[in-house]
């Protein structure tokens, strides 16, 4: 990595600052020097002292060898650039040159770099009144002192928008020191800093920096001498290379940049095991006899490299394989060398054995899971072989050790603490979320239920079975509903009868019980809206705005304050409180019926019906009305009552319907509107909206059903479906019976919600709308001695009212602020809750609870109140202040970085239980109920599995603190399960595998007593095999003992093909603080030819940096005699920042949005596909400022914030007003901390700006001739190794030279070269800008794209470049994919750029994690032609053409620059077909293809025009990219990769067609028409199988002389190179 190296010690503090601030500044201050020259020692022991867990000191040790919180302090020092920069703007004979630490206040640029001047700091601070600091980051170390409290509001006006601030609005100022500890200067400045800290006078945070020079003779430096970090954790693939054609450059040429490689370096082999010979010992015992040992393996490797490629021999190779892991004495070391090297292994693997009961078991286990199949689990958490890498594992074992260390403080043993440790897999669900069960059937509620029917009572139903058990018959059979006369399937529908989404419900459910005679039992909540609501002010436009709540033209006869849905629901109501469910239900069925089409449907839209009006409405329920008061008469009186009385009857009914008076007068009042307003009150009190349906009381609202992309009576009957499933299951598993139904109070109703709960609060039970957060509850106890703390944990958290020897198996935190009325109400509630004052079954559970005080907010007269309310002990206001501080701090310690550096303060406040985090809605107003709610639904999920595994411990105790162990024991394994849930989607099948298999014959395992345990199903012949096992090792070589290994092997137990034809090796470190990690091949056979690729995390852009050989095309015959090793050393270039995308207006993915990724030195840009809303952008560690481009893009969308994004809260997504540049700037950018080798991978929200809903990015991409005016290229002046470095004036270079020189950077200014890889400020540009008062060029700017790889292709490219720059007039531009190119033509780039007067730029693009990926490195070339062209450019680039390497161009490009493409994205050249002797390779002239082209042309790809506007305006790649994911999943599709895909998709991509004559090859065209040709291309010949070289010397005239041009320039680079270098 081109940074400085950064120290091993700093790196441990880093370490222990992720187990919180206490346990870094213990370390900090405890840190003191021996003397003696043992670092490694002191460091460890440091360690020690400070946690006694030898976990942690291996997790350390772990996180130590592969440089894990490197990146961490390269970010402080990127931060500290800005500071420099203060301290540098001052009078020359003020700098203090020497200068290793400095403080600097906040950001009004005052410096202290002395003693005294930080004493004078200290004191004028007060009087300067500044409240902001510079990056404030999540990864500040904040000593702990007074609360710091973040100001939420807008950023300020006059604020640079240039750099993000964090406001504060109360406390202490803040003074940031750039120090490291170690250093001489440190302890002087930290003893000063922490001592004005507790006494309340600064907020001290310190960042670690070690300047160049300040390393002193002490331990700070070990580590941080070299130039460079030297970085393992990545994998070496040698792939043995086809040679059908020759793809080597004959000349021999051989790059000369040696000085990058450390040739001093011993060479240390992993482990070298052939054929019973121990080269590692071999060469420790007889180190002068090194080149000797690997002489002799690399024959004995050659010797047996041969395979049998007969079908015969390796149809069993990899059970044979498995066979020698088996019966080794080491399986892992074996399985770890069969995988790496089995091409010089399959010979003697394939005369192995195997045995019969190995083959057996194997054979029974591939019936359960398919042969070949991997999954691995560590601790239980699912890992992917072919994405897992070891900086994600060390982050997972450093988490996991934590917590365990935790848990065994609390005195679980190790299987205790596995067993928590272990994720569970998320509740089956509905729709991904939990579906809440409401429970209707109690005193305040069942009354208003109007049930329509009685399966276990109606006469109807009589002839049905009781037997529960015909469920299971039924779901066995087909899955049906059985004719049970049973109340299990009941539906309660909540709805407005003037509404067509209500209608719908009812009618559909009556339907399925009158047609289909399903045994659904229905009732009714007849209600009404009051207004028009939001539904029907966004009604569908298939209703024309037809179908509305209110009145119609024909209600005139209604009163003027009595809507249609009132009416209606009254009527209903009427009928049912006088005549029964019947009745009603005959009612609406009509209503329905009534309503008259407005539409005819088709057969793609629904028929839309008319509204329901009163005149219509009443005639029906007169006629019901008349029926069933004569048939009650009857029934009662035997004689039917005479019209007279009918009709009085009638009209007062009809009076109580339309009286809008409910206030009782003269004796009247109107039941049936009293009756309805209280069915209101009750579905308003449920948390029930209308319209809605409860399936058993399974609850779903229109929201919620059109979320989901469907209509209520869909969902509807889904949920039966599921139910008949639960129903069924609970048969079969015996815990529902008949007896159980009989025996039950509520009978077969009562059975099914007996765990219903009362009411339905979203931001509790909804987990679609909103998604649970969870954290690990731990208790606040001071295990590293806690500084300047005054308060104990029982004053930090202080249960309310708690039984002291009871256990207490649900905790709960409420953190709200006492001084906002929504807060106190919160508070109250908890209060009341803790008291008990509720009654019922939910709030039965054992709980505790407590009231923090938030982060983010200052004390106040009324939170010292509340605070002072609960506690026995007296406190002054300060000694409050300082109690709700450290509360605030330890709010924050718990929720993390990731959630504090999004936090906001919300008005009401949060809840936590059991470790889910529960933000408060702003408009829910909180009580006690919704404490048992949340408590009833938390304790069910987590608290039985805690008791299997804590035994089922006594909730008495005779001693207070045990009680309370035992309750903290509870409260922290509950959140750690919580936390710990499998993610959401994640296949059972894939989760459970490990128990599917029997494991006694074909398993191995390594037996540990730690808290990490690794379980894996592998194919031991497979890439996931090579990739795992060397990892397993490093992780065995680190944690020993502390790490389980069990591993089943699973393999393919015939093979028609051999498994692997590469080697493979692993660049682990091989020692915890090892500066020099290489990856070793120790047997590969000198007679074949292989590919070296590099496997690498996602996250990495990794570039060869320098080696002698072409590792391309690596031909060990080529390797000099008495030469025993060919080294290459590779460089990350960029950490990914990744992410996807949505625009949460309109729910989808914002295609073509533009993004820009800076910082004070550099800027990148991309484009958000439409392929899951994904985006990619290069950085490196650092702070950097996403943010939307300025044009199309900011002026459409802005970023949304976490807190906007509930879908309860979509009221709140509206354009934020615009108060000035830095509150715009807020808007539109956040801000983002590199600071880890795996990147950053983010969920970035946008929503439109009013008035932007129809526009679209792409409509308006900028001027591309005025955009590139911005971007910086390298000068086409020769400058050997590096060039000038601009800081855009970030710095001023003469006055900062020296102490840029000591961060790790260097200016033009500086007297001699550089190190050959830059680091901090590597910020120049690649490209190269013609002389303009040499410019023999005009017109415009003609963009090429090519990629070579490999020493041969790189030869022709440059013919190729010279070719035409020689026919075309016009500035030219070449654009290479750098990740493929060399070492030696990343050198020459700007030697042949500078003197043929080009420019040129190099791009980088990682392939997406979620792409379907190929394994060849030529497939992955392909691949790049293609996959990426709409964001591997910069998104001003609006045209290229791409010209394939081995092409000389004849004619001017201009010509084809210039050509109309008529609307197409790109053009191709279509093969031609004047050569009949290749008619027989003409494939696309057959079978499936010429059936797929249907009469369009098949292109060749070595020559296209992309119109990049147009490309990306159409959205073609990700189209390209859709249906690249489809075939390329199918071995046999896309042998031609870069031409299958163009052509297959034609029909959705169109291709123009160019002129023939654009491109000529020999393999398909006829010589008759060479001489017309505007290019030529050196097609493979797949008849001759010519060698390129000669090829082009036979069949292009010219190109002899333009390689022996080129060939003798490079020469001359090459010398001067040389020259230079000695």
């Amino acid at each position: 990595m081109h940074f400085k190296a950064t120290s091993f010690l700093l790196e441990t503090a880093e370490f222990f600052a992720e187990y919180g601030p206490d346990s870094y500044w213990a370390f900090v201050e405890s840190w003191v020097e021996s003397g003696n020259h043992d670092c490694i020692g002191q460091i460890l022991n440091a360690a020690h002292d400070a946690t006694h867990s030898e976990d942690i000191i291996k997790a350390l040790q772990l996180a130590l060898r592969f440089r894990q919180y490197s990146p961490r302090l390269e970010m402080f020092r990127s931060i500290a650039l800005e500071s420099v920069n203060n301290l540098f703007n001052r009078n020359s004979d003020e700098m203090k040159t020497s200068t290793c630490c400095w403080a600097e206040h906040g950001t009004s640029g005052i410096i202290a770099t002395t003693v005294e001047e930080l004493q004078d700091l200290i004191v004028s601070s007060s009087q300067l009144n500044t409240s902001l600091i510079r990056r404030a980051s999540v990864f500040d170390h904040v000593f702990h002192g007074p609360a710091l409290y973040k100001n939420m509001s807008s950023p300020r006006t006059g604020l640079d928008p240039q750099n993000v601030y964090f406001a504060y609005r109360y406390g202490p100022p803040t003074v940031v020191l750039y120090a490291a500890f170690g250093t001489s200067c440190f302890h002087k400045f930290h003893d000063i800093m922490a001592a004005a800290s507790l006494r309340g006078r600064i907020r001290y945070i310190h960042r670690p920096i070690l300047l160049a020079g300040c390393e002193g003779a002490g331990c700070v430096s070990f580590g941080a001498r070299a130039d460079e970090l030297k970085l393992g954790g990545f994998g070496v693939e040698m792939a043995i290379k086809n040679t059908e054609y020759n793809s080597i450059d004959a000349t021999g040429a051989r790059e000369n940049i040696d000085s990058i490689l450390s040739q001093t370096l011993p060479v240390l082999p992993r482990r070298m095991d052939l054929n019973g010979f121990n080269f590692t010992t071999l060469m420790e015992r007889f180190p002068r006899l090194t080149s000797t040992w690997t002489t002799l393996s690399s024959q004995r490797a050659n010797k047996h490299e041969n395979l049998n490629h007969d079908i015969w021999h390796i149809k069993s190779i990899s059970l044979q394989a498995t066979q020698r892991i088996l019966s080794a004495a080491d399986p892992l070391q074996m399985m770890t060398d069969i995988s790496q090297n089995f091409p010089s292994l399959g010979v003697s693997l394939s005369r192995v054995k195997p045995s019969n009961t190995l083959r057996t078991e194997i054979v029974e286990n591939q019936k359960v899971v398919r042969p070949g199949t991997h999954a691995m689990h560590m601790n239980r958490r699912l890992l992917k072989p072919d994405k897992i890498d070891v900086f994600s594992l060390v982050d997972q074992i450093t988490a996991d050790v934590r917590e365990g260390h935790s848990l065994c403080d609390l005195g679980l043993d190790d299987e205790q603490i596995r067993s928590l440790l272990q994720p569970r897999l998320p509740i089956p669900s509905t729709f991904g979320g939990r579906q809440p069960r409401i429970n209707l059937d109690n005193s305040d509620v069942s009354d208003m239920v109007m049930w329509i029917n009685n399966i276990e009572m109606d006469k109807s139903f009589e002839t049905w079975s009781r037997d529960i058990d015909l469920l299971l018959i039924s779901a066995q059979k087909d899955g049906s509903m059985p004719r049970l006369r049973h109340n299990i399937f009941n539906i309660v529908a909540v709805v407005d009868l003037s509404q067509e989404e209500g209608l719908n419900l009812v009618s559909t459910i009556q339907r399925y019980i009158n047609d289909y005679n399903l045994p659904l039992r229905l009732g009714l909540f007849l209600v009404y809206s009051e207004t028009a609501s939001e539904l029907d002010r966004n009604r569908d436009a298939k209703s024309n705005g037809m179908f509305r709540i209110g009145k119609q033209n024909e209600d005139f006869e209604l009163p003027f304050d009595i809507s249609i849905g009132a009416a209606l629901a009254r009527a209903g109501t009427s009928l049912y409180r006088r005549y029964g469910g019947t009745y009603v239900g005959e009612f609406v069925h009509m209503l329905s019926e009534s309503r008259k089409p407005a539409s005819q449907g088709n057969v793609f839209n629904d028929p839309v019906y008319g509204n329901v009006t009163w005149p219509a409405a009443k005639k029906l329920f007169n006629q019901i009305f008349k029926r069933a008061f004569v048939a009650q008469e009857y029934s009662i009186k035997g004689v039917r009552p005479d019209e007279e009385a009918i009709d009085k009857q009638l009209n007062l009914a009809l009076a109580d319907i339309l009286s809008f008076n409910l206030e009782e007068r003269d004796d009247f009042i109107s039941k049936s509107a009293l009756h309805v307003n209280q069915a209101k009150e009750v579905i308003a009190a449920k948390g029930i909206t209308c319209p809605s349906v409860l399936v058993n009381g399974l609850y779903c609202s229109l929201t919620d059903a059109r979320k989901r992309g469907g209509e209520l009576e869909q969902v509807m009957m889904y949920l039966v479906r599921l139910e008949i499933q639960a129903l069924a299951t609970a048969t079969f598993e015996g815990n529902l019976t008949n007896k159980i139904l009989d025996s039950h109070p509520g009978g077969a109703y009562g059975w099914i919600h007996r765990d219903a709960t009362s009411r339905y609060v979203p931001f509790i039970q909804d987990e679609l709308s909103f998604p649970p957060e969870y954290v690990v509850m731990r208790p606040y106890i001071n295990t590293m001695g806690r500084t300047g703390e005054l308060f104990t944990h029982e004053h930090i958290v202080n249960y309310l009212g708690e039984d002291n020897k009871t256990v207490k198996e649900t905790t709960i935190w409420v953190v709200s602020d006492a001084s906002h009325v929504a807060g106190k109400a919160v508070l109250d509630a908890a209060v009341e809750f803790s008291q008990r004052n509720i009654k019922g079954p939910q709030c039965v559970a054992n709980a505790r609870v407590a009231i923090l005080h938030p982060p983010g907010v200052a004390p106040s007269p009324v939170a010292r109140e509340a605070a002072q309310k609960f506690r026995s002990d007296h406190f002054s206001n300060s000694d409050l202040d300082r109690l709700l501080g450290q509360q605030s701090n330890f709010v924050a310690e718990l929720l993390g970085r990731e959630r504090m550096a999004r936090y906001n303060p919300p008005a009401a406040g949060m809840i936590i239980v059991n470790g889910r985090i529960l933000d408060i809605p702003r408009d829910h107003k909180v009580d006690q109920e919704d404490f048992c709610l949340l408590l009833s639904q938390e304790h069910r999920a987590r608290i039985d599995i805690l008791r299997n595994i804590f035994g089922y411990p006594v909730h008495r105790s005779s001693k207070a603190d045990a009680a309370h162990r035992t309750s903290d024991m509870y409260m922290f394994g509950a959140s750690l399960i919580a936390s710990r849930y499998s993610e959401h989607g994640l296949p059972l099948e894939q989760a459970d595998i490990l128990h599917f298999f029997e494991s006694s014959q074909s398993v191995f395992s390594t037996s540990g007593g730690g808290l990490v345990a690794f379980e894996a199903v592998l194919d031991p012949l497979s890439r996931g095999a090579q990739r795992v096992m060397p990892l397993l090792n490093a992780l065995k070589d680190t944690l020993a003992s502390r790490l389980s290994i069990r591993i089943i092997l699973n393999p393919m137990i015939t093979l028609d093909d051999h498994p692997l034809s590469s080697y493979y090796s692993y660049a682990a470190p091989l020692a915890p603080m090892s500066i020099y990690p290489r990856a070793y091949f120790t047997m590969l056979p000198r007679n074949k030819k292989y590919t070296a690729y590099l496997d690498v995390p996602e996250a990495w852009l990794v570039t060869t940096a320098a080696t002698n050989y072409d590792l391309d095309h690596l031909n060990l015959d080529e390797v000099p005699d008495g030469v025993n090793s060919v080294e290459a050393e590779f460089q990350i270039e960029a950490l990914l920042v990744t992410g996807h995308c949505i625009d949460v207006g309109k729910k989808k993915h914002p295609r073509g949005l533009q993004l820009v990724l800076r910082n004070a030195a550099e800027k990148k840009e991309t484009m958000v596909m439409s392929t899951l809303g994904y985006f990619q952008l290069p950085s490196l560690p650092g702070a950097w400022t996403l943010e939307l481009r300025p044009g199309q893009s900011a002026n459409i969308y802005y970023m949304v914030q976490k807190d906007e994004l509930s879908d309860h809260a979509g009221e709140h997504l509206h354009q934020q007003p615009i108060q000035d540049s830095a509150t715009e700037f807020m808007l539109n950018s956040t801000e983002l901390y590199v600071s880890s080798w795996k990147g950053i991978t983010l969920q970035l929200h946008v929503n439109r700006r009013q008035a932007m809903e129809t526009q679209d990015v792409l409509d308006g991409i900028e001027d591309p001739s005025r955009v590139e005016t911005k971007r910086e290229y390298r000068s086409s002046a020769v400058q050997p190794y590096v060039q000038s470095s601009k800081m855009n004036g970030w710095f001023s270079f003469t006055s900062m030279a020296s102490v840029l020189t000591r961060l790790g950077l260097h200016t033009s200014a500086d007297s001699k070269p550089p190190g050959p890889l830059k680091e901090l400020a590597h910020v120049s540009r690649q490209g190269a800008s013609k002389n303009s008062t040499m410019n023999p060029w005009s017109g415009d700017k003609i963009h090429i794209f090519s990629i070579a790889s490999g020493y041969l292709y790189e030869r022709l490219v440059k013919v190729m470049m010279l070719s035409v720059r020689r026919k075309t007039k016009n500035p030219l531009k070449f654009w290479f994919v750098k990740s493929w190119l060399s070492p030696r033509f990343k050198y020459y780039l700007p030697h042949i750029a500078s003197k043929y007067g080009f420019e040129y730029e190099l791009v980088m693009y990682k392939w997406p994690a979620w792409l379907h990926k190929q394994t060849e490195k030529q497939r992955i070339i392909w691949a790049y032609k293609l996959l990426f062209l709409d964001v591997i450019f910069p998104l001003s680039l609006e045209k290229i053409i791409f010209v394939d390497a081995d092409q000389v161009m004849r004619a001017d490009v201009k010509e084809l620059w210039e050509l109309d493409l008529h609307g197409a994205p790109y053009a191709y050249t279509p093969f031609c077909d004047d050569d009949a002797s290749m008619d027989g390779f003409r494939f696309w002239k057959q079978g499936f293809w010429e059936r797929h082209l249907d009469g369009k042309p098949y292109h060749i790809s070595a020559l296209y025009v992309v119109d990049l506007k147009r490309f990306r305006q159409l959205a073609a790649g990700d189209t390209l990219r859709v249906i690249y994911e489809k075939l390329s999943k199918d071995p046999n599709s896309l042998a031609n990769l870069d031409q299958d895909l163009p052509n297959y998709a034609q029909h959705q991509v169109p291709i123009f067609s160019l002129p023939q004559q654009w491109l000529w090859c020999e393999s398909w065209c006829g010589n008759q028409t060479k001489s017309f040709a505007k290019t030529i291309d050196l097609c493979n010949n797949p008849k001759t199988k010519e060698p390129k070289l000669k090829s082009a010397a036979r069949i292009i005239a010219e190109w002899t002389s333009l390689d022996e041009e080129l060939l003798q320039h490079t020469g001359k680079v090459e010398q001067l190179m040389h020259g230079y270098g000695s």
